[in-house]
This record gives C-alpha cells, structure tokens and sequence, in this order.
C-alpha cells in the first residue's frame, strides 16, 4: 500500500488533501502531521512514500522542513512535493528546488495535477527503491564472492554452488531489468554506450541495442552538449534528476525525465546509470492547462472591461440627459435666427453624437441587441477617420480613394465602425515607429466566379474596403494564425489578441470575406468583401410631427436632482402636472396615500434602497395595469420584452430625446401598443 506523508498546519487543508488522495490514488494510507517538527519525526517512523509538504506553516516553514529531511539519510530517498498558496513566486520555486524539493504545486490545486505529480513521485520512489536494492543485493554478492575466495580449499565446492546460487540471482535481477517498462542505460566517462534494456531501444526507436552500444550519448539529447554539463554535475553530486528533450534515431522528439547516478565498474572506472520515462504526455497536460489558464485570464480580463464600459456608459447616459434636455428647451426658445441659435444647435448636435457614442461602448460591452440596417459605409468610414486624426501621428500619410456614390450593405452600423478601427489602429501601430503611409480604398466590385481567391464566394456586386499599411509586416509562418482569438504579435500593453478576431467575426456576420497579404518589412493589406444591397428604398425626408401634449398627473422619480430637474421641465412644457421626488421610497408613500391621484408613473431603475422594478411591482400590486415607464441608461438584464413581463408598459434608454418622452408617455397612458 502506497504511504503518503502531509504536513499543514491548517487541518481543513489536510483533510481536503486526504480526501483528494483517496479519490484518486488506489491503495492508498494518508499519514498526517500538524507541524514541520511533528513531520520530520513521522518522516523518520514511518517512512513514507511521498511527502506533501506546505511552505507557510508557523515555526519551522516548508524550506525548513524540506532542508532537513534531504540532509538526512533515513528520509533524503523520499520525494517531496511542495505546496503554497502565498510563496508561488519563481523566486520560492528555485529555492524549493535547490534545496531537494522534487515537484512545487501551487494552491489552489487542480485536483488531476495534484494526483497526477503524487503519482509521478510514487513511480520514482519504487524506481529509486529498486534500484537501492538492487546495489545492496550486488554489494551483498561481491562480498560474498571476496568471502568465497578467501575459504580453504576443502569448502570449495561449497563455493562453486555459491557462485552458481549468485549468477542466477545475476541473471534474475539482469532479466528483470532488461524487462522494466522505464528505459535503462550505462555510458562510460566519455559518454558511450556501455548497455541499455529493451525499454531504451524502443523509446527511442531503434531495432536493437547493438545499434546503440558504442556509440556516443550525446546524438540522443535535442541539445548535444547537455550530456557534457550533466556529468560534469555529477561528479560533484554523485545523482541527479533532470528534465530535457530526447531526439529518436528518426530524428523526432519527445520529453523525458531521467534519474542519473555516479557510480564505478568492476575496474573503478567511472560509470553513469541512468532510469528515464517519457513523460511527454505529462507535459502536453502542464502546457494545455496554462494555454487555458491564459484564456481564463484573458477572458476575465475582457469581461471585466465590459463591466467597465457598461458602468462608463450608464453614468455617461445620466450626464448627457440635461445636456440634451436643456439644449432642445432652448432650441425652442430661442429664434432660429438669432446668435446663439447656432451655437446651441452644435451643442444639441454634439450631445447626440456622445449618445451614439454610448451606443458604441453598450454594443462593446454587450449589453446592446445588433441592429441590422443598411448601411453605407462610406458614411461611416468619413466618421472614423475624423475620430482617428487625433491619435495617428504626422508621421503617417493617410491616402483617401473612397467612391461616395457605393450603394449600402445590410450589417450593424456599430460593428462595421469597430471592424474599421480595428484595422485602422493596427495598420497606426505597424507603422508606430517609421512612419509611412495608410491606404483607404473603397470601391464596388462584380465577382463572376464562384471561387475567387480560393474561396467559395457567392458571384455578385460587393463592396471591397481596402486597408493598406506599409508597415512592418506579418511573417509568413504566423500568417495562418492572425485570425486566431487571443493571438497577437504585440506587447502585453499594447492588445488583447482579440481586434482580427472581432474583424472577421463582424465580417462574417454581414456574409462577406475577409483576406489578408503581407510582406515583412514592405507591409500589409486586408480586404473585405460585403455583398451589395441590390435594392434599396429611395431616402425620405419626414417632417417632425407636433409632440404630444396632455394634463395628466404624473409621478416622477431618479435619484439625481439634476434628472429630475430637466424631466420635469420637459414634461411640463408637454401640459403636465409633475409631482417628482428623488426618494423611490418615499414616491412609492405617495402613491399608496392616494393612487387614484395619479395617471403615470415615470421612475428611474437604478435607485438606492427601492430599485425602479421593485418600486413598478408595489405600484402594480395597488393598482394592477398602471401606467408605467421605466427610463434606464444601462442594463444588462432588463429590455422591453422583460419590462412587459412585469407590467411595465415602455422602457426608455437615457438620454431622453423630447420627442420620444413625448411620444412614450401618451402611448402608454393611451394604452396604445
């Protein structure tokens, strides 16, 4: 039965830690120990064949306790695996190592990993046992072969039997090990093959062992020269264990882990045995998980900006909603032909432009439904590159062929500007330190072919955007894989590996196709190919209807004043009587004194205390049907369909345009859907 050692002083720790070793290890006693004193002794008794050791503990630490047990012969067979959950530094790990520790985990611990190293460290334990052993029982039988000579003549038969008792001992212990699933092998002080077992020649893909004896060790490492610094390690340490990278007769590689030991032939001369296990495998397992930890942590961080823009973007959504409140009360107060008249129209202008703004930000942070349109995207391509000129250097020429009279594609205005940043920003940073020149063509196409530039596309007139650098360029062996979520050929602090990856996505949501040539040092270009809309309704100019009017009571609540401000001026300059209150709590008083006083309710969502549905729920349970309207300027979990669920009967996205307040809040008194 395997006997594993676990030393924490945290007893939740070792009771989580001899539960997992149970589950997953076969035959297994788990011996406990609550400090490293306590540990060491139980080292000593017991002889464990694995130890887990944690570094925090009070008193005598992991280091301590791993020191000691290494030093000392009756527990320095044992491996040792060291656990922590506060020293996971590079630092802590190298000094784990030096000091004997064999394998570092840290907390908290993948449950498989942690089997998975036990296990590992059990195999070598049995592999060091056997061959410990082995040597007592060779040593054993030398010295009876010295005792055996030194015996009078008349015991000599006595002695041959001996002899013959030994070499078929010789024999067993000879065919066991050329048997041993684990590779095998003795090289001289030069580095020859001396003998390798059965397991050797086929890990390394050879016929036999005649093809290996004689010839030098060095061909079977990737690195020719680690044999060298190996036995230049073992003449001061006498064993050691390493890791490295093994080539076959075939050329092909695989990782191996092999325990090496210093020892002398029958003549004294020196000789190195060696025990290796592939663990190529094993180690495919260590770098999938940390591929994936990086993509945890790369998601995480994505999602965390997210977060982060929705927060932007609902504060943002309350600020622009005086501008914009205030701008069209004065656009109708003041004469259109009067000074300011202008002014206050930018103003209006500008603040509608921040609100697409804030679109942008919720669709990037998803928390915005697509909205699939026609769209033209040379409108679109004259607003980036009016945004872009703040941030692209002198140093880059931007050249313009861009055809105004291409008809539109059917895709999210939203995306499409995304998709063109993104190229746009990463052509500015190929060409970040040189300076150069970026190409924005935009033209109408026919494809006659269904397979154009080896791809199967859908003959018809497109749209092809073509955005040109000449800038560092893409190497070719990584070409494939600029599509790749995650994948980036800059900095750490300068992408995500993500911008391609959107491109293409948004590309193919439109059913167009993207393509890419590069050449390094000369530069890229992508082109993008999106179907035409074929036909197309003529633009029509609508004339803005009166606002609806009316005298009701309404109840108005937000928990800003500057919102209530603003609203409450809106509407009555629509004909209402406003009651207002920035307390949920203290509307949903009012209201409960006398509901039949009012005919609306307007409430903000996101409120301290009372929340804006919490508030519409206590107010339907009242009066069940009361009009109402939710005004929000971010939500993740609430759209019309979940806010008519509850009752709800309109949801307003902030910043609040006059009209639509206008127009919201008549429907929904006039129960018009």
């Amino acid at each position: 039965m395997n006997r594993i050692l676990a030393i924490d002083d945290n007893p939740d720790n070792l009771i989580t830690v001899t539960a997992l070793l149970k589950l997953f290890i076969r035959d297994c006693e788990v011996i406990t120990a609550f400090s490293g004193t306590e540990g060491i002794r139980k080292a000593k008794s017991e002889q464990p064949d694995t130890i887990l050791l944690d570094i925090q503990m009070p008193g005598m630490d992991g280091f301590d306790v791993c020191k000691e047990l290494k030093e000392n012969d009756e527990t320095a067979h044992i491996p040792v695996i060291m656990l922590t959950a506060v020293r996971t530094d590079s630092k802590s790990r190298v000094k784990a190592l030096e000091i004997g520790a064999d394998a570092f985990l840290t907390k908290p611990i993948d449950e498989s990993e942690l089997a998975a190293q036990v296990k590992a460290m059990l195999r070598i334990k049995k592999a060091e046992d056997r061959l410990r052993n082995e040597k007592q029982d060779l040593e054993q039988i030398i010295s009876l072969r010295v005792n055996d000579l030194s015996i009078a003549n008349e015991q000599l038969r006595m002695e041959m039997e001996e002899r013959e008792r030994a070499q078929a001992q010789i024999r067993l212990k000879t065919n066991a090990l050329e048997n041993s699933l684990n590779a095998f092998d003795i090289v001289d002080k030069d580095g020859i093959f001396i003998y390798v077992n059965k397991a050797y020649v086929d890990m390394w893909g050879y016929e036999s062992a005649d093809e290996i004896i004689g010839t030098s060790l060095t061909g079977h490492f990737q690195d020719p020269s680690a044999p060298y610094r190996i036995i230049e390690v073992l003449k001061d340490q006498k064993e050691c264990k390493l890791e490295f990278t093994a080539r076959k007769k075939d050329g092909s590689t695989f990782e191996a882990l092999t325990y090496v030991r210093l020892t002398h032939d029958e003549n004294g001369q020196e000789i190195y045995a060696s025990s290796s296990i592939d663990i190529s495998e094993q180690k495919a397992a260590e770098q999938t998980r940390k591929i994936l930890e990086k993509q945890l942590r790369q998601a995480q961080k994505m999602e965390a900006v997210g977060a982060l823009a929705g927060g932007i973007a609902h504060d943002f959504n309350n600020i622009l909603s005086p501008i914009i409140g205030y701008a069209e009360i004065l656009k109708e107060d003041i004469n259109e032909n009067s000074l300011q008249a202008d002014s206050i129209q930018e103003i209006y202008s500008a603040a509608l432009r921040a609100k697409k703004l804030v679109r942008q930000i919720l669709t990037f942070s998803r928390t915005m439904d697509q909205e699939i349109k026609p769209v033209k995207i040379q409108h679109i391509l004259k607003e980036t590159l009016n945004l872009t000129h703040s941030i692209i250097p002198s140093t880059i020429t931007i050249e313009k062929k861009i055809d105004t009279q291409c008809r539109p594609t059917s895709a999210d205005p939203t995306q499409i500007h995304q998709m063109i940043m993104n190229l746009i920003t990463n052509a500015y940073h190929a060409m970040q330190k040189t300076g150069g020149t970026l190409s924005i063509i935009l033209s109408e196409i026919t494809i006659h072919t269904e397979l154009f530039k080896n791809k199967q596309m859908v003959p018809g007139t497109y749209l092809c955007l073509k955005v040109k650098d000449t800038g560092v360029g893409i190497e070719k062996n990584i070409l494939h894989n600029i599509f790749d979520p995650y994948f980036t050929t800059k900095g750490v602090d300068k992408g995500t590996g993500l911008g391609l990856s959107v491109v293409q996505g948004i590309v193919k949501n439109a059913n167009g196709e993207i393509f890419v040539e590069s050449t390094p040092q000369k530069g890229t270009c992508f082109e993008i190919y999106l179907p035409v809309l074929k036909e197309t309704e003529p633009e029509q100019f609508h004339t803005h209807p009166p606002l609806s009017r009316g005298r009701e009571q309404i109840l108005l609540v937000d928990d800003e004043d500057y919102i209530i401000r603003i609203e409450t001026k809106m509407l009555e300059r629509l004909g209402y009587q406003i009651t207002s209150t920035t307390d949920s709590a203290q509307a949903f008083e009012l209201f409960a004194a006398q509901p039949d006083r009012f005919d609306i309710l307007i409430t903000d969502m996101t409120m301290p205390g009372m929340t804006g549905v919490e508030l519409s729920k206590r107010v339907l349970e009242i009066t069940p049907g009361f009009p109402i309207i939710l005004c929000t300027g971010f939500s993740e979990n609430m759209d019309e369909s979940t806010a008519r669920q509850i009752g709800i009967r309109a949801l307003l996205m902030k910043p609040i345009i006059l009209s639509d307040m206008a127009e919201a809040v008549r429907k929904v008194i006039d129960h018009k859907d």
